[in-house]
């Protein structure tokens, strides 16, 4: 899928039409509305993130410092490419709502073909530094096998 070459083949016709406008009333039927539209929270607890913390405690004992800083280079640098990829569906968001207002306007679609490829493009650069990036930390981690498995510290215990 993304071995294209010829990025028109990615692209589609954006069949908006304007829909009619909404009508707002009063009534809540006794209904508060705003409620109705909260979201339920979890808890707060971030499974992922308390998950990443015990395998860097974990690991950071064993292996050496250079891995642990490949292992936090690599995390914050995979969350850059999220935050990345919530950008731009924000921003191409923005501009199809912009289509929907001024349908007659051709540079709002154009706009949006033009962030689709590039963010095409981005998106296949990212995958090959993802790729090259856990290649990397499989090497290091195979390297330092034998540590991970026998730590050297006796108070192993007391990271559980």
């Amino acid at each position: 899928m993304l071995n294209v070459q010829d990025l028109s083949q990615i692209h589609c016709e954006m069949n908006l039409v304007v829909p009619d406008p909404i009508i707002l009333s009063n009534s809540h039927d006794g209904i508060d509305a705003p409620t109705l539209k909260k979201r339920k929270l979890e808890d707060g607890d971030d499974n992922c993130a308390g998950d990443s913390l015990l395998f860097l405690l974990f690991i950071g004992h064993m292996l050496n410092e250079e891995t642990v800083a490949e292992l936090r280079t690599v995390e914050s640098e995979a969350a850059s490419y999220l935050d990345q990829i919530s950008r731009y569906y924000i921003t191409r968001a923005k501009l199809v709502s912009k289509i929907a207002k001024y349908p007659h306007v051709e540079d709002y679609r154009r706009t949006v073909t033009e962030i689709d490829e590039k963010e095409y493009i981005s998106l296949r650069l990212i995958i090959s530094e993802l790729r090259n990036q856990y290649v990397t930390l499989h090497d290091m981690i195979l390297k330092n096998i034998e540590k991970i498995k026998r730590p050297r510290n006796s108070n192993a215990e007391t990271l559980y």
